[in-house]
């Protein structure tokens, strides 16, 4: 298995974002600006953030992540043929998502990183275990019906698994 990766938090380096490295820019502080934010396809972070830098991404991702995840859910649930009691984006660090027996699912920051069709498989996993709380034949039939090209996605997810470790 991978490394956990180390990223740097100075000006040059490039972060994860949706399948893609956008270059990170260190900002001089000024009042009112964010510590941490994306701006015309870079992240920016104030100097005096730097320290906190990871911390501040992780916030970010799950900040973003979660209504990109609540506009997705509802009609994928539906497709799905099942309902949810909610969810919630926290910092994991060995999962992607999970399904607990009451129907309260929960997803990585750390999708973000990810591309938006590996999120969708996610989404799609996680919803499938409202029908089957296993990994059986018939749970794996449920994801094909309703994502064909599961497991091609599912390799691909696999190899960013490294960068879960990335957030504590």
């Amino acid at each position: 298995m991978k490394e956990s990766p180390e990223f740097s938090f100075a000006s040059a380096t490039t972060l994860p974002f949706l399948g893609r490295h956008l270059p990170l820019t260190v900002i001089p502080p000024e009042p009112g600006t964010p510590l941490f934010r994306l701006s015309d396809e870079r992240f920016e972070l104030r100097r005096d953030g730097r320290d906190r830098g990871a911390s501040l991404f992780a916030d970010w991702c799950a900040a973003w992540l979660r209504p990109h995840i609540a506009s997705r859910l509802p009609g994928l649930a539906e497709k799905a043929g099942v309902t949810y009691s909610g969810f919630s984006v926290r910092t994991c660090r060995s999962r992607w998502g999970s399904c607990s027996a009451s129907g309260r699912l929960s997803f990585a920051s750390g999708l973000a990183m990810a591309e938006t069709d590996l999120i969708e498989y996610v989404l799609v996993h996680e919803l499938c275990h409202r029908r089957e709380m296993n990994h059986s034949s018939r749970f794996w039939n449920h994801v094909e019906r309703l994502l064909p090209d599961w497991r091609s996605r599912r390799s691909r997810l696999r190899e960013l698994s490294p960068l879960l470790r990335f957030f504590r």
